[in-house]
């Protein structure tokens, strides 16, 4: 989401910068000495479109289903005549997904993780599309304004902006002084309809993804699960209090690191209103744009502001690692519209909405994955791609090693030519050939992995422009020496001090730890046993009821073979009770010496006597409910 960049004079279309009075900058967060000059007058940016709010169409549901059917009907005939390419399927799908919005740009954002079920070119279309939208009227942000802050505008804004500068499918923003602080403040106001709109849309998507699943249609694709995780982000974009608690978390975490936030005015915030603080600076969307336009323009620009694309490209990379893996809190939509520049090679975040963490121990995992990759241990990078996985179906596990390190040298060894296009170099692209292989042998990736991977992916589209010519294999590298120096820096005395201390408390708590420990797996193993138990006395109760049967066969079989030797013997004794069937098969036996049927009838009641013996060591400790249990 981009913000405001004009700075100074409240005049957006001043050809000229008038410092702003020293009061509209006192307490701000960042320095004025580093807001850097003008990138692009506001007049380049064009003016947002604003729309009226429209009531949701009638037979809303079934204008979408047509939409997706028409696609699935060209695409198919398109397939049939042998003239659709990867390219014109992802096209396709991105710009309908698009022309519907909201929320099915997050899903199809959603399915752009899905490396290692959709093509490259699908992911990277859905990846690209952005939450643009149209503003609405000035009076419908105006009532949320004042709904939210419990009384009319003008008590807590002495200036506001009608015209937003920024707009997306969720909110708009504008560009408003705090009477009472005398600051500048981005006020993100959210669209009257979006919640409604949102909760209609989600309905449609988790029918249409109950009928994948019950149509089996990717079925490694969890639709289920990923329609949870749809519902996650649509919930952390609509209600602001999410965002707000990212901001409060970053601005905590960031401090020292050359990479700013903005600050928060909790006061006025809720869960559709967020009011922050104004930063003055250039935009990286506006940095890609004067490169392609005119860059002889800003080469000017970064001399005369002392930034460097390289550095900035590095320290956002860095600082990336740094929340990933220290902090275990991320900015997961670091899009070239949400990262501004400040003087001296200074960065500042924006947009919060977007947010994410994982849980420490998979996390632990992909952070050994990241290392192995620096440290070019590629047997080691397999293993941990294997464990991060979440289903493993019957392979040649060897055979998915030699796979991975093979992929995985080829990529350490593309990120060494200059001259090769970024995305065959780029960090994303080794997760891409990963999640391929995996593919290629039924492997499925965590959920938690997919979602660092596409916070990798929209980081990409800005760090191409800043260094387009990276080697990641040497920044990898030179991130985590620096984490290890970081970690020896915090071994200072005074610092040691407490930490000895408070492993020496932990120390008192390993025994009360270890009696949780007990408790908690004993409880498992115990509950697991019982499991196997029971399953155990079924399968006993099964087996020894069968060689009951078999041993009472046996006995029977036995005796009409004795019957059938005396019938054969004395013809007609038998008859009367057997019947005259039995005397004609009894004559059909084959003849044999009497001493092969007594063998005969001897095999036959050991088999009997040994069935019996087994039903009665399966039934010794008979479980009193087995037949219950088992219906029988």
């Amino acid at each position: 989401m981009a913000a405001s960049i004009w700075y100074g004079t409240r005049d957006p279309h001043a050809e000229t910068v008038t410092p702003s009075p020293p009061r509209q900058l006192a307490g701000c967060m960042i320095d004025p000495a580093l807001t850097p000059t003008r990138l692009v007058r506001p007049d380049e940016r064009g003016r947002l479109t604003i729309q009226p709010i429209a009531a949701l169409p009638r037979f809303y549901t079934l204008r979408v289903l047509w939409r997706f059917g028409t696609w699935l009907a060209v695409i198919l005939w398109l397939r049939l005549l042998g003239r659709l390419t990867p390219a014109e399927n992802a096209r396709r799908l991105t710009r309908l997904l698009e022309h519907l919005g909201g929320l099915w740009i997050i899903a199809g954002q959603l399915l752009s993780m899905r490396v290692d079920l959709f093509s490259p070119a699908l992911c990277r279309e859905l990846s690209s599309m952005q939450m643009r939208g149209t503003g609405f009227p000035f009076a419908a942000a105006r009532e949320v304004v004042e709904q939210e802050l419990g009384g009319p505008l003008e008590e807590v804004f002495d200036e506001f902006t009608e015209q937003p500068f920024a707009a997306t499918w969720v909110c708009q923003i504008h560009r408003a002084r705090l009477r009472r602080e005398q600051r500048w403040t981005a006020v993100k106001v959210q669209r009257p309809d979006v919640a409604a709109r949102f909760s209609h849309d989600l309905a449609l998507v988790e029918r249409l993804a109950w009928w994948l699943d019950r149509l089996r249609v990717l079925r490694s694709a969890r639709w289920q699960v990923g329609v949870w995780e749809l519902r996650q982000m649509v919930e952390q974009e609509i209600d602001f209090r999410f965002e707000a608690a990212a901001i409060r978390r970053m601005r905590a975490n960031l401090p020292g690191r050359r990479v700013l936030v903005p600050s928060l005015f909790e006061a006025y915030s809720s869960a559709r209103l967020l009011v922050t603080e104004f930063i003055h600076a250039a935009l990286v969307v506006d940095f890609v744009r004067l490169k392609r336009q005119d860059p002889a323009r800003l080469d000017a620009w970064l001399a005369d502001n002392g930034i460097e694309p390289p550095v900035v490209a590095r320290r956002l990379f860095h600082s990336f690692l740094r929340q990933l893996f220290e902090d275990n809190f991320y900015h997961g939509d670091l899009y070239p519209g949400n990262i501004v520049l400040l003087r001296d090679n200074r960065l500042a975040l924006l947009h919060f909405g977007a947010c994410g963490f994982t849980d420490r121990e998979y996390l632990q995992k992909i952070r050994l994955f990241f290392r192995t990759l620096a440290t070019r241990d590629y047997a080691k990078a397999a293993d941990l791609t294997l464990l991060l996985c979440t289903t493993l179906p019957a392979i040649d596990v060897e055979r998915v090693k030699e796979d991975l390190v093979r992929v995985l040298r080829a990529w350490t060894a593309r990120t060494y030519v200059a001259e090769l296009p970024y995305d065959q170099k780029s960090i994303d692209n080794a997760t891409v050939e990963v999640m391929k292989v995996l593919f290629e042998h039924r492997c499925s990736m965590d959920w938690g992995f997919l979602r660092i991977r596409r916070a990798i992916a929209i980081l990409d589209a800005a760090l191409v422009h800043l260094n387009p010519g990276v080697n990641y294999s040497e920044l990898c590298e030179d991130y985590f020496r620096r984490a290890e120096r970081r970690r020896l820096q915090q071994l200072r005395p005074r610092v040691l001090a407490t930490r000895l201390a408070t492993s020496a408390l932990r120390g008192l708590d390993i025994q009360d730890r270890l009696a949780e420990f007990t408790m908690f797996y004993g409880t498992i193993i115990r509950r697991n046993a019982q499991v196997f138990q029971s399953t155990t006395d079924r399968v006993s109760y099964l087996m020894g009821t069968a060689l009951g049967q078999v041993a009472l066969a046996l006995c029977v079989a036995g005796l009409l073979l004795v019957a059938a030797l005396v019938e054969r013997a004395e013809p007609g004794r038998l008859a009367s009770v057997f019947g005259a069937q039995f005397a004609t098969a009894a004559a059909g036996l084959p003849n044999l010496h009497g001493t092969v049927w007594a063998a005969a009838l001897g095999l036959d009641l050991y088999l009997a006597a040994t069935a019996w013996r087994l039903r009665r060591r399966f039934l010794r400790e008979r479980p009193r409910t087995a037949p219950a249990t088992l219906g029988l």
